[in-house]
């Protein structure tokens, strides 16, 4: 049964370690569509809906072999990132904005409070983007020992004992 390490002190066999990091995606779909709602509206919901259902490609994986998975989930995760990075860098503008005294809206008193909310969404996204490469890069890592020892090789789909 072939191990990766989901953290120093921790090793489990790879599909175990896809579920735990699928549940950890999972967990995260709330936050995303929150933090992506503050720029995108509604559109921040997409975000968390393709993020579900890049962890329920990952749950899939676990149980039949497709390349296919791996990439589709990576590239999920690819995509999430960079939003939320993008999140980062419009919110870092606004809270720039709001520290000048030449702008006319919002009010004084509002200012202080939309700063607090902006640096929460700033230090927020950045811990998501985070746990979404840490996963990203599990991920990536089991895919690769799996690859290694041959596990797509000729057959599309294996089950757990075949391995």
């Amino acid at each position: 049964m072939t191990t990766v390490s989901i953290c120093p002190c921790y090793q489990t066999n790879i599909f175990f370690a896809n579920r735990i990091i699928a549940g950890i995606t999972a967990l995260l779909v709330p936050c995303v569509c929150i933090l992506h709602f503050n720029w995108l509206t509604y559109w921040g919901f997409v975000y968390g809906v393709v993020l579900l259902i890049g962890a329920v490609l990952l749950v899939v994986s676990t149980f039949r072999k497709y390349r296919a998975l791996y990439l589709a989930y990576e590239c999920i995760i690819a995509c999430n990132v960079i939003g939320l990075f993008i999140t980062v860098g419009k919110s870092i503008g606004y809270v720039i904005a709001l520290s000048r005294d030449n702008i006319i809206d919002p009010p004084k008193e509002k200012r202080d409070i939309l700063r607090a909310t902006h640096i929460f969404i700033i230090v927020a996204s950045i811990i998501c983007a985070l746990i979404l490469i840490w996963c990203g890069y599990i991920v990536k890592n089991g895919y690769k020992l799996l690859k290694r020892q041959g596990a797509f090789d000729g057959v599309a789909e294996l089950s757990h004992s075949n391995i």
